[in-house]
């Protein structure tokens, strides 16, 4: 695991506060119920420069709501993201300030006919980003992007139906990289890879934001993907956090019981305890369930459990590791 950033204690690059999402439910039948989903709930969270923190959480948890809330490509129903302390939400929310945190995901910035050249794809970016950019600029630009993710100036001139999907996470790096961001955000960029291919890209992505001094998110529904490399581990579910702390403290002690069955799913994963397998799916997010959210599916629920809402405290050996579950081992003394 990596060391956390000094920088993690002064004031942080990205501030999240009390952010939330309610989404009107997409009605395909004439079902009774609530119409709309809470995707994101009071959620607190902080990202330091340099630093990079990884939210890990079933596939609906809400972690692509987040990505694309904070990169402005969903609007927040309220809270706070505040930049530099500058406030990025609502009417008077800096918008020149979103252009310092990229989004790499799924898709592309640009779309991109499957026998256009690539060139295409940069020229349509940079003329965005950049109008004032004469050809030439945009071509050597595109050309150094593209030596940074170990990709060739030729690839330029390939169509885009000829690229692997190894290749395509690389260009999706470069394009987000064309933005010099301070934040990179990750959504799932390893989906579809193999394991190799997955450590490949995101030694990748340590070593660009390591040269630009960014903060990295990663949310992953695969914790040991991203658990090496991080400073922090996030466990996210329906949409709220029910675990936070250093990486080496989550990962090797998890307190919460949706964690360590998050962990668990991960092959890699091994700490000697009997695995956690969980019963069903999440509720749905329009009806979350009263007390802890996670206590119809919680293998150590108690009948409090279903009376009382765990809020965030201090668990374990660890000075920033917090976990909402009312079982939770009590605070020790702070490892140095």
């Amino acid at each position: 695991m990596k060391q956390t950033p000094a920088s993690a204690s002064a004031s942080p690059l990205l501030s999240v506060r009390r952010l939330r999402v309610i989404l009107p439910r997409r009605r395909l039948t004439r079902s009774a119920g609530p119409r709309a989903l809470h995707i994101i709930e009071n959620l607190d969270l902080d990202l330091a420069r340099g630093e990079t923190v990884s939210v890990i959480g079933e596939s609906g948890c809400g972690k692509t709501t987040l990505a694309r809330t904070l990169a402005g490509i969903q609007s927040a129903s309220s809270g706070s993201v505040r930049f530099e302390g500058r406030e990025l939400l609502g009417p008077d929310g800096v918008t020149a300030q979103r252009r310092q945190l990229c989004l790499i995901g799924s898709d592309l910035p640009e779309r991109v006919r499957p026998k256009a050249r690539l060139e295409r794809l940069f020229d349509a970016l940079f003329g965005r980003l950049f109008p004032d950019w004469n050809a030439e600029k945009r071509h050597s630009r595109a050309s150094t992007l593209l030596r940074q993710v170990g990709l060739g100036v030729d690839d330029l001139g390939r169509p885009w139906a000829s690229f692997s999907l190894p290749e395509v996470v690389r260009i999706r790096i470069a394009t987000a990289l064309a933005r010099e961001p301070s934040i990179i955000i990750c959504d799932e960029p390893t989906a579809g890879l193999t394991w190799d291919e997955s450590a490949e890209i995101l030694d990748l992505l340590w070593t660009l934001k390591k040269g630009i001094n960014a903060a990295m998110l990663f949310l992953t529904a695969q914790p040991g993907v991203a658990a090496p490399v991080s400073d922090r581990l996030v466990s996210m579910y329906l949409g709220r956090i029910l675990e936070q702390g250093e990486a080496e403290g989550v990962y090797g002690m998890p307190a919460h019981p949706y964690t360590r069955a998050v962990l668990e799913a991960t092959p890699a994963f091994e700490d000697g305890q009997p695995r956690l397998r969980l019963a069903g799916g999440q509720p749905d997010p329009g009806v979350p369930p009263i007390g802890c959210v996670f206590h119809p599916r919680c293998p150590i629920a108690d009948a409090i459990c279903v009376r009382e809402l765990p809020h965030l405290r201090r668990t374990g050996p660890w000075p920033r590791h917090y976990a909402a579950c009312l079982f939770a081992p009590p605070p020790e003394p702070t490892l140095k």
